[in-house]
């Protein structure tokens, strides 16, 4: 059994993955910029790191992505599922963070005024999430909290 980690390797397919084994890291084959970086938000990078952190501290994704590490996968597609599950919280992470830098705010005030208008929507995916994050983390819970946290900011 393998133990998920960030540096998450996997084979370049599954054919390969059986005779010959050549690692990539998944985590790398996105080089887009994030939407959160200074140049897109006219933010200073200060402020633009306050408002990400704030942001991840709100919704306990370090105890998500901390509690990602544990999950044992023993097969190609439960590493890809793994994979883009993190992908996919850490680019809401971003896209929640360009929003909330939107409302003229940095850090904490950023979430704050952010959150007040979609209270209820919010409250009610946080909820979930810490949840999630405090009962014991599965590869299906793990998606569960990516797609939730994905629906806070769909275009």
């Amino acid at each position: 059994m393998n133990r998920a980690t960030p540096d998450l390797l996997i084979t370049k397919s599954l054919r390969n993955s059986l005779r010959h084994p050549e690692p990539i890291r998944l985590s790398h084959r996105r080089q887009k910029a994030s939407r959160a970086s200074p140049d897109r938000t006219g933010k200073g990078v200060a402020e633009v790191a306050a408002t990400y952190f704030a942001a991840g501290t709100f919704f306990r994704l370090d105890r998500i992505v901390g509690a990602a590490r544990g999950i044992v996968v023993n097969d190609y597609f439960d590493r890809l599922a793994l994979d883009r599950a993190l992908d996919s919280i850490g680019a809401a992470e971003r896209r929640l963070t360009a929003e909330m830098l939107g409302n003229g705010a940095a850090g904490a005030a950023a979430v704050e005024l952010w959150v007040k208008p979609r209270a209820g929507e919010v409250e009610r995916i946080r909820t979930a999430v810490h949840e999630i994050a405090g009962s014991g983390m599965t590869l299906s819970k793990l998606a569960v909290a990516a797609s939730l946290l994905g629906d806070l900011v769909r275009e």
